[in-house]
């Protein structure tokens, strides 16, 4: 199952509320995102999802988002410049450069797999054990570095690996429900951690053990259920760049229990 439909869904896929709906990018614009569910989450919902997406696409992602040229509706709010260090002499100099001149690195984190496989606890949290950094664009800092005299360069980054998993898990709720229709799951278990800001969100996501490969797209999101109507979702929000996969265990089809 990794094709997606148009649906209209008629109400909030978090909540369950009719009222004032709007439509959900399942993967956010600003990192591509085209694939759209209608009329699908309720104000306080969006209200919710689009905090965690902002800390992602500006905080953690802004100026490597200016620098790849993603989609964006606050084109004059894009950072133009950026910050480096060149160390000479055992010193550090800060200097501020164009964007395209910068250090670009993707650093995404790493997490357990997710509890639901390991035997974890059902209330596990959510916390990254490391990272994984992919230098994207290095040569003009370095012709900079070396046009200047220094012998390393430094490149600070936002990290924000907990609200880069509620994205994650907010893109596996909405790929699968999009996928398998609301009604078609008996149980979903990404909602209450979403709205609750992840607190047992680490039984349910987690870092995948295989990487999906690289693909022409800007992301690669996969939804599939096994034999015993188990869902799981697969992401990849860098498929070009062939970034890390992450794991969401989603729900589970069948007839809701009345």
């Amino acid at each position: 199952m990794d094709s997606p439909g148009q649906g209209t869904v008629g109400q909030c896929i978090y909540c369950g509320s009719r009222r004032e709906l709007a439509d959900e990018h399942i993967v956010p614009f600003g990192l591509g995102g085209r694939w759209t569910l209608k009329k699908a989450s309720c104000p306080s919902c969006s209200r919710t999802t689009a905090g965690f997406e902002r800390e992602v696409q500006r905080g953690m992602f802004g100026e490597l988002r200016a620098a790849l040229k993603t989609p964006t509706r606050r084109r004059a709010e894009r950072p133009t410049k950026s910050i480096l260090g060149l160390e000479r002499a055992g010193s550090i100099e800060f200097v501020e450069v164009p964007i395209e001149q910068a250090v670009q690195l993707l650093v995404l984190p790493v997490y357990p797999p997710p509890g639901f496989f390991r035997q974890g606890q059902t209330d596990e949290d959510l916390s990254a054990t490391g990272v994984e950094i992919t230098p994207l664009r290095v040569g003009p800092a370095k012709e900079l570095a070396l046009a200047r005299g220094a012998e390393a360069l430094h490149r600070a980054f936002t990290f924000k690996p907990r609200a880069f998993g509620l994205l994650l898990a907010k893109i596996a709720h909405c790929a699968a429900v999009d996928v398998c229709g609301l009604e078609g799951f008996s149980e979903l278990y990404l909602p209450g951690p979403i709205l609750r800001q992840a607190q047992g969100l680490g039984y349910w996501l987690g870092t995948g053990k295989v990487n999906l490969p690289p693909r022409e797209d800007d992301y690669d999101v996969r939804v599939m259920a096994d034999e015993r109507g188990l869902v799981v979702a697969l992401i990849d929000l860098f498929a070009r760049i062939g970034g890390t996969t992450y794991v969401a265990v989603v729900g589970r089809l069948g007839t809701p229990e009345p």
